[in-house]
């Protein structure tokens, strides 16, 4: 498929999560995947995303807004933000360390798709000034550790200040990043918590996907 940078495969069976919310997910049989999940224009600054720790969390992300599964059950069955978000906690269940399945979200945040929300959408932004704005993003989780609430105010301020102007072709001249503002850490919900749930152990709702490739 022209639009994938990578060798995609179909799932043979389907693939069932639970997120940090209690949300049920699900990749149909079929789901095309590439495993990834990663916008094109980061993945010179992440390097190669294709791993089997992030096999699940990209099948499951592809079977809501990814390439080729427009036809799909799931495609576009929940809002952009809650596909992102539910991205995130896939990673974690997977255990992928904290620094990488945050700076992997934000990718997918400012670079993924967006669907629903009229004028939220970052094509008219710059290819240069969206990795700018990534590297900003990188440079921030890398050095302040953030919760994930505040990545996602840091996020949210950095698009209203630095990518909005864009979308009405208002050129914004790139300089600092905008300061993360502290916010209060989630309340968890009764029983788990935050990201992996199952008994608040971080054991996984996941199932292990099943992916149809010639090995």
């Amino acid at each position: 498929m022209p639009s994938r940078s990578l060798p995609f495969f179909p799932t043979i069976e389907p693939l069932l999560f639970v997120d940090g919310a209690r949300r049920n997910w699900e990749a149909p049989v079929g789901t095309l995947t590439d495993g990834a999940s990663i916008p094109i224009l980061f993945v010179p600054l992440l390097g190669n995303p294709r791993s089997s720790q992030f096999l699940n969390a990209g099948t499951l992300h592809d079977a809501y807004c990814g390439v080729g599964n427009e036809a799909g059950l799931r495609f576009h069955g929940d809002t952009w933000q809650n596909v992102h978000i539910m991205f995130y906690d896939a990673l974690t269940v997977a255990g992928v360390p904290k620094t990488k399945a945050q700076i992997m979200f934000s990718a997918v945040w400012l670079g993924g798709p967006r669907w629903e929300e009229a004028g939220r959408g970052l094509e008219q932004v710059p290819e240069q000034v969206l990795v700018q704005a990534f590297q900003s993003v990188q440079a921030y989780i890398e050095s302040d550790s953030p919760e994930f609430a505040e990545l996602l105010r840091f996020l949210e301020e950095l698009e209203r200040t630095r990518l909005a102007p864009f979308r009405n072709g208002i050129a914004a001249q790139w300089g600092d990043p905008p300061p993360a503002v502290p916010v209060a850490a989630p309340v968890p919900p009764a029983g788990g918590g935050v990201g992996p749930v199952a008994g608040g152990d971080g054991a996984s709702g996941a199932v292990a996907a099943r992916i149809a490739s010639a090995r």
